[in-house]
């Protein structure tokens, strides 16, 4: 479906049960499949921003900030049931984030700003929801960060 015909079915769309929650799903599956917007052949590769965001989460385990993480490869190659848009990249979460932990199973307290935490209520019908998220204070992600 393309943006005009969205448009031209948007009164019965918006009128039908859980449209909202509907809508969303159908725009966040347009975005992960890279048919939101149209690519621009010119946009630096996903795979050269992995590597910036390896080469500076080596920088901060050699600097003591956080702890060793495995090494995680190129999933796209091997993922045909799940075709990506040309300079895009699969990976996995751990490759793009400082900690991916079980958290201490209490209630994270509350934060204007400060390192941006999601929480299980964010994971959805196997979806991250990220309206909602919250900051914790960087004190409690360095106490979560530093047990685990």
């Amino acid at each position: 479906m393309n943006a005009d015909r969205l448009l031209a079915l948007y009164e019965r769309i918006g009128d039908a049960p859980d449209a909202v929650g509907r809508l969303r799903r159908f725009v966040l599956d347009l975005a992960v499949r890279g048919k939101l917007v149209p690519q621009d052949p010119a946009d630096e590769p996903a795979s050269e921003l992995l590597k910036r965001i390896a080469k500076e989460k080596a920088r901060l385990v050699k600097a003591g900030a956080i702890k060793k993480a495995e090494i995680v490869e190129d999933l796209t190659a091997s993922n045909r049931d799940f075709p990506v848009p040309r300079g895009w990249a699969l990976t996995n979460i751990h490759s793009i984030c400082n900690s991916v932990t079980d958290g201490d199973h209490l209630p994270p307290p509350k934060a204007e700003t400060g390192i941006p935490f999601l929480v299980i209520g964010n994971v959805r019908s196997q979806l991250i929801e990220f309206e909602g998220s919250r900051f914790v204070p960087q004190y409690y992600y360095d106490s979560i960060v530093y047990r685990s």
